[in-house]
């Protein structure tokens, strides 16, 4: 009995001791570059975000405001042969209204246009946070075509026919794992005295309410190659938009802007190929949880070697542009 109350007096020593040292959940702070660089093909103006960690024990990450941006960095993309060197500058935020500033502090580097078929290395050196490197391989844009009378559905909607959607042809490049079609209408609008040059974006379906601009529309997402497979050549894949979502876009602008205001200059469609690195990146942000998930972490990706943050490459096909006319009867 008298060992078993030395045993109940030593424990509850230890506990007591326990119970007044500071919990750290978050373990050892160990700082790293954090940068973000996606290639383009449709641009020859490429840029770098380099950023730091910072300690979670020292700043609450739900009211941490200001930017770990890092402006002393060397950031340069190599493709073995060609090395592009980028200098800083400041990019106006389109968000205002953020806390972080208006402006956003990158790297840029003009007259570069990544090339089909070439491997380019990404390093950063900063003398007060350490280096790193990563590396992304561009493939072979894609191609698209069109499926039925196209130009008929787009410049006489009102017409009845069969075809209840554009239909859209794509081949894939080699090795592109996971790919985005776009539809875009380009429209110029009259504002004050002057005619600007406007795009808008058609969704694949809507769901039509009780007037023109009460509906709920779907948007195209990045999905894996073979979602859309037609089965006969490996790599083509079969992509539609309802005939319904372009009417009510056309029907939107129309009415939101004025007839009078508004000529309809044309129409095309947009493939972006993206890498591995960066479809990763993308599924794990929206497509990791759903409705009913009970996961209340967030899910991280980095291709970073040294570093965290990403990497990648997306190339940029358009079909033949459709003129269409300056005003359009509508269903």
């Amino acid at each position: 009995m008298k060992r078993f109350f030395v045993l109940c007096i030593a424990v509850s020593i230890v506990v007591g001791y326990g119970c007044q040292q500071e919990f750290h959940p978050n373990g050892e702070y160990d700082e790293r570059l954090v940068v973000y660089s996606i290639l383009r093909m449709d641009t020859d103006t490429q840029f770098v975000r380099v950023y730091s960690t910072y300690n979670p024990n020292d700043n609450n990450p739900i009211t941490h405001t200001v930017d770990t941006e890092v402006i002393d960095a060397i950031v340069t993309i190599s493709d073995g042969s060609v090395t592009y060197q980028f200098h800083d500058t400041l990019v106006a935020r389109t968000d205002t209204a953020t806390p972080y500033g208006k402006n956003v502090h990158v790297y840029v580097a003009y007259q570069f246009r990544p090339s089909a078929r070439k491997q380019y290395t990404l390093t950063v050196q900063s003398p007060s946070k350490g280096s790193l490197t990563a590396t992304a391989e561009v493939f072979v844009p894609g191609s698209i075509s069109f499926q039925g009378d196209v130009y008929k559905m787009l410049s006489s909607p009102k017409e009845q026919t069969q075809d209840t959607a554009i239909v859209l042809t794509l081949r894939l490049g080699a090795n592109a794992p996971a790919y985005l079609a776009r539809f875009m209408v380009r429209y110029r609008q009259l504002i004050g005295t002057a005619w600007v040059t406007k795009t808008i974006e058609v969704p694949y379906f809507v769901k039509q309410g009780t007037s023109w601009n009460d509906y709920s529309a779907l948007y195209p997402q990045i999905v894996p190659r073979g979602y859309n497979a037609t089965g006969v050549v490996e790599g083509e894949e079969t992509v539609s938009f309802s005939k319904e979502a372009y009417v009510t876009t056309l029907r939107y602008l129309r009415y939101s802007i004025g007839q009078s205001r508004l000529e309809y200059s044309g129409a095309y469609f947009i493939l972006n190929q993206v890498d591995q690195a960066v479809y990763s990146y993308y599924a794990l942000a929206n497509q990791a949880s759903d409705r009913i998930s009970i996961r209340l972490d967030q899910i991280d990706y980095s291709n970073i070697e040294g570093g965290y943050g990403l990497f990648g490459v997306i190339t940029h096909s358009e079909s033949p542009f459709i003129v269409l006319p300056s005003d359009i009867e509508l269903p």
